[in-house]
């Protein structure tokens, strides 16, 4: 029974909604950009904030080693890990070809938002891909999922608490600072954005979510089977913006 309910959950985040849309687009990117790298024995990717199984799960012919503050209870073959804080970030100076941070940022306060994108830009040699929800759209998706929480008689997951918690990552600070941090390493960026998670979809899931457990999963399953169906977001409703970011020498 253990076993089945492993599996069912392993499926669950590389198919259903909420994980595939944050991770399936950026996974994408990633693969192309180590198509260009010569690969090594070491990790190519580090992947910052990993969680359970962050974006390895979608990247299972690459080696990845995963950071986060608190250990995974599961993995997959091709993730190894690290404790560690983005804030100070437990490697040397450009130690990873890659690096991404997905859905991090937003959990920060400003001050150590910026202290975590000096960090990436450290460890850093070749790129580096940064996603996060975007500005007043993330706010008011987010909003609306706290009082159809509130309305429904359920509590806000802690996610969306430390989302409300902080102002929400708008592009133009994020470039900036992205830039300043490339430009103090002695290094030229340059940096392209896309978007992930369309925002309409977004509140059915989590509309359903905010109804039952059961009701949550169907809807997560059903729009995540889908979601290489649906087209590209955009600056206007796109729930998460993917900044990629090029290193080159000054």
């Amino acid at each position: 029974m253990q076993l089945i309910r492993h599996h069912f959950q392993r499926a669950l985040y590389r198919y259903g909604w909420d994980t595939r849309c944050r991770n399936l687009v950026p996974a994408h990117i990633l693969k192309e950009v180590l198509r260009d790298m010569p690969v090594r024995p070491e990790p190519m990717l580090l992947d910052i904030g990993c969680g359970q199984l962050g974006v390895a799960a979608f990247l299972p012919h690459v080696s990845v080693m995963g950071t986060d503050i608190d250990p995974p209870v599961a993995s997959t073959p091709n993730l190894t890990f690290q404790q560690g804080s983005i804030t100070a970030l437990p490697f040397g100076d450009r130690s990873f070809p890659l690096v991404s941070c997905i859905d991090v940022l937003e959990h920060l306060s400003p001050q150590d938002r910026e202290r975590g994108i000096n960090e990436l830009v450290r460890v850093a040699t070749n790129a580096i891909l940064v996603a996060y929800p975007q500005g007043k759209l993330a706010a008011a998706v987010d909003e609306e999922f706290r009082r159809a929480c509130e309305l429904h008689g359920k509590a806000s997951p802690g996610w969306l608490i430390e989302h409300q918690r902080q102002p929400y990552p708008v592009n133009s600070t994020i470039v900036e600072q992205l830039k300043s941090a490339v430009s103090t390493s002695g290094r030229k960026a340059t940096i392209s954005l896309s978007y992930c998670e369309p925002a309409s979809v977004s509140r059915i899931v989590r509309g359903a979510a905010a109804r039952s457990n059961l009701l949550y999963a169907a809807i997560n399953l059903f729009f995540g089977a889908l979601l290489p169906f649906i087209p590209s977001p955009n600056d206007r409703n796109g729930y998460r913006t993917i900044a990629l970011i090029e290193l080159s020498a000054d």
